[in-house]
């Protein structure tokens, strides 16, 4: 897997309670290239990012700046844990321990087996997978455990898998922080392995070359 190219809509949650659905954009070249648009025209968002480094735009305030050093910081942690990443390779990392940590009932009658990936710094995943099917259920890790302060738990929840040209991927994720959801994605296409276009990740010299 190179690459995916994945169309939806996304609604984030404050304090559980539903906001307002925005299309979105999502361009990821694994394992660490990613742009996503939300939104159009006058409520445009786009954030972007490769490796160390990253930019965002929002059309409202039309404001184009780099990331802070803290949104890096939470991208790098991001693909770490990404599914994705941890599944193609990341796992086979010299610094990382792989173990099974046996089932879990995560909801009645319904028990995943459960797998963690805990990395030399400490940062630790843990994937959940459909005891049946084997498909993934659930991932979670704890922000900032790197640092020896685990916080708060980050929780992603997968639903409905359908078949996208071959690769089954699910069509609803779920977004949850302490058990408080803030944010589900739905999607409408993914596309994998497509070709992209290494100009999208390059910081436009000004907003109005953002294409």
């Amino acid at each position: 897997m190179t690459s995916q190219v994945s169309t939806g809509v996304f609604t984030a949650f404050v304090q559980g309670q539903r906001g307002a659905p925005v299309d979105f954009i999502d361009t990821f070249v694994y394992p660490d290239r990613n742009r996503t648009e939300f939104g159009k025209k006058k409520s445009r968002v786009v954030q972007t990012n490769v490796g160390d480094s990253g930019w965002k735009f929002d059309a409202q305030r039309d404001m184009l700046a780099a990331q802070t050093s803290e949104e890096v910081a939470l991208f790098k942690r991001y693909i770490r844990a990404n599914l994705d990443n941890v599944l193609r390779g990341l796992w086979r990392s010299p610094d990382a321990q792989l173990e099974y940590l046996g089932k879990a009932e995560l909801s009645p009658r319904q028990w995943s087996d459960r797998v963690a990936l805990t990395y030399g710094d400490g940062l630790r995943v843990e994937l959940f997978f459909d005891a049946q099917t084997h498909l993934p259920t659930l991932t979670k890790y704890f922000e900032g455990a790197e640092s020896g302060a685990p916080g708060a738990v980050l929780e992603t929840r997968y639903f409905f898998f359908l078949d996208y040209g071959g690769v089954k991927s699910p069509r609803t994720v779920d977004l949850y922080r302490d058990n408080v959801q803030t944010a589900r994605v739905v999607y409408d296409s993914v596309i994998f392995n497509s070709a992209v276009d290494a100009r999208v990740f390059e910081k436009p010299a000004t907003s109005k070359d953002l294409k």
